[in-house]
């Protein structure tokens, strides 16, 4: 179950949705990338079982049951989600304790959907507060995480963090914030701090990034790939729209170049200039 506001559900703070022009409308393109991280998640299942996995955000599922729900992103930025222009809609009546309200009741809808087992993913470090009063009350068994090894050892999809580059400052992200968050980004503060997305690995390349409407405006950006096992696998910096390669194991399994420091130029593969020996 999702937030309507962008959170995310089953696994990853972010799912592929790319418009096809800069500022359309973002609840469409919302609509596909679930869509997609839907199709993403069913294929790990047996053919028979995929139909049976359902993804929806918490307002639509009012009302609805499922036998096991999972909710993700239980953390304090997340809920409550307090969006940082709210002081825009005062007019209408809106306060920060009215917003906070509205919010733990969203997660009390949530919270109730499931009918056998409830599942909640949060961040020890950031743990929604709406959580922590229920924990204050009630024994909530956690899960041991070595009980669950990934599916397979095959890479299933990348999560990509678009953040600021060292002593940069916190301006590079917040110049192209508008463009990051219509195409699908949301700001995490856990790990490395940065925007981020999920993408299928399936013929994904550097290219798919480099066409986003963000990239060819970015400047003093630092973009890093992780794996589903958050290991960091691919490492740019963007100046100016120009992308840097730190370093791209991702191109060195696919291609068999050895991805090293050097300068890349908007290239399928971003291929990354090996060392001279």
């Amino acid at each position: 179950m999702i937030h309507d506001r962008q959170h995310y559900v089953f696994k990853h703070n972010s799912y592929p949705g790319i418009p096809k022009e800069p500022y359309q409308d973002q609840e469409n393109v919302r609509i596909r990338g679930l869509e997609r991280y839907l199709d993403l998640v069913r294929s790990f299942f047996p053919k028979g079982l995929r139909e049976r996995i359902a993804i929806s955000t918490a307002h639509k599922y009012k009302g609805l049951e499922k036998s096991m729900v999972i909710i993700l992103d239980a953390v304090h930025r997340s809920y409550p989600l307090i969006h940082p222009d709210w002081i825009f809609s005062r007019i209408l009546g809106d306060s920060p304790e009215k917003i906070i309200e509205e919010e733990c009741r969203l997660f009390y809808v949530a919270l109730t959907r499931a009918v056998e087992r409830l599942v909640i993913i949060t961040d020890q470090g950031f743990i929604s507060p709406f959580l922590q009063d229920i924990q204050c009350k009630e024994y909530i068994p956690t899960i041991d995480w070595k009980d669950y090894p990934p599916v397979s050892g095959k890479t299933s999809c990348f999560v990509v963090k678009v953040g600021n580059q060292e002593f940069k400052g916190t301006s590079p992200t917040f110049a192209i914030r508008d463009a990051l968050r219509a195409t699908g980004y949301q700001w995490k503060t856990t790990g490395w701090k940065g925007w981020a997305k999920s993408f299928s690995a399936e013929n994904f390349n550097i290219e798919v990034l480099q066409e986003e409407i963000w990239a060819a405006t970015a400047d003093g950006i630092e973009v890093r790939i992780f794996d589903d096992h958050d290991t960091l696998v691919a490492q740019y910096l963007v100046n100016a729209g120009q992308w840097h390669c730190i370093i791209d194991k991702i191109l060195q399994q696919r291609v068999g170049v050895y991805a090293e420091t050097g300068p890349t130029s908007r290239h399928p593969f971003a291929v990354c200039t090996p060392p001279r020996i």
